[in-house]
Formats: C-alpha cells, structure tokens, sequence
C-alpha cells in the first residue's frame, strides 16, 4: 500500500493526500485503520458496528471513492489500538476487502 503526503498550509502541517490510488486528505497521528471496502450500502454501519462492540472509540472517519459502485478507501481513527481478533473481524464483512491498522504515534 503507498501512501503519499504533503506539508499543508503555513504551519506546513504533515497530511496523508493519497493512499495508492485514492485521494485522501488526514492528519498522519494516533491509531488509523486503513480499510479498501466496494461503495455499497451498509459497509460504514457494519464497520461501526464492530468498533462499537469492540468498545472503540472512532475519533474521524474519512471516505474517499472512486466512483459510485466501485471501491472505498477510508481512514478511520481511533483511540487505542484493537486487538487481532477485531480486526480479523472487520476483514471478514461483507463488502469489506483490505483492513490495516497503523500507528502513527
């Protein structure tokens, strides 16, 4: 996965501006989940679904998509790094198709 960044504004703040192939703007700090999911209803629901019964925290949600019907990438932060279990669970949601969890901290 390649992720690129730019220095952003006066204060030349660090941001993540593309993940492969999706243009995303973030901040690069704290716990991120980096989910690839197919653009098809109830996929952010379901994501938050698992977080919440996993008792995390979601800090920001970013989206980003190609076209309608094709692929989403988004940037989910959170506040404290899940367990394997959890994120094995994520990856096996319906429409769900890449999870990664980073810790920019």
């Amino acid at each position: 996965m390649v992720v690129g960044g730019a220095l952003m504004g006066s204060r030349m703040e660090p941001r993540i501006v593309r993940v492969g192939t999706f243009r995303i703007e973030t901040e690069p700090r704290g716990t991120c989940l980096l989910i690839r999911n197919r653009d098809q209803p109830g996929v952010i629901g379901a994501v938050g679904t698992v977080l919440g019964e996993a008792n995390a925290n979601i800090a920001e949600y970013h989206l980003a998509r190609r076209k309608g019907g094709g692929q989403s990438f988004g940037v989910v932060r959170i506040d404290e790094e899940l367990p394997a279990a959890t994120l094995r669970e994520l990856e096996d949601l319906d429409g769900v198709e890449e999870v990664r969890q980073v810790n920019f901290d």
